[in-house]
């Protein structure tokens, strides 16, 4: 950005850097000048109307997004709960891992069960298929709530029977 320069590049550098939203060094770098140059003549264009009215009300509409967005991702950092540790591809065991095989199957039995022919559990698989939910993921909801009917139901009995 030396002397030889005309003064409408000058503008135009100047009119880049305050609209881009880029830094000054890296409007100054993509037109291979310097930053000081560039700082001087922003300097020496910032009070004559380098800008039109148009192209600053852009600007400003432009630094309040860029501030509105920051806000929102420090809002999206706070919320979203650290990783601890990176997550494993382990194929899904219901009960336990080292647990009963032949309860897992009765479990499964019983959730294809009632998707085929128990109306609740249809309308909910319909409207978690809405969702985007896959077939394998409705069933392992299913089956995590047929376990808690299930744990319920003993508790239940557990607390009614009398001791002998």
């Amino acid at each position: 950005m030396g002397t030889g320069r005309t003064d409408e590049f000058r503008i135009d550098t100047v009119r880049i850097a305050l609209t881009s939203g880029l830094s000054r060094r890296q409007v100054a770098d993509d037109l291979g000048g310097g930053f000081s140059t560039l700082n001087k003549w922003v300097s020496a264009h910032r009070d004559t109307d380098v800008l039109s009215a148009e192209d600053r009300d852009l600007a400003r509409e432009n630094e309040r997004l860029r501030r509105e967005v920051g806000i929102l991702k420090e809002e999206r950092d706070i919320l979203t709960p650290p990783v601890l540790r990176e997550p494993i591809a382990v194929r899904f065991r219901f009960v336990e891992e080292s647990g009963n095989r032949q309860a897992n199957a009765a479990i499964y039995r019983v959730a294809v069960v009632r998707m085929r022919d128990d109306d609740r559990t249809k309308a909910y698989a319909a409207r978690r298929t809405a969702e985007g939910k896959t077939r394998r993921e409705i069933a392992r909801c299913i089956k995590r709530y047929i376990v808690r009917e299930v744990y319920t139901a003993l508790c239940a009995t557990k607390s009614t029977q009398i001791p002998a």
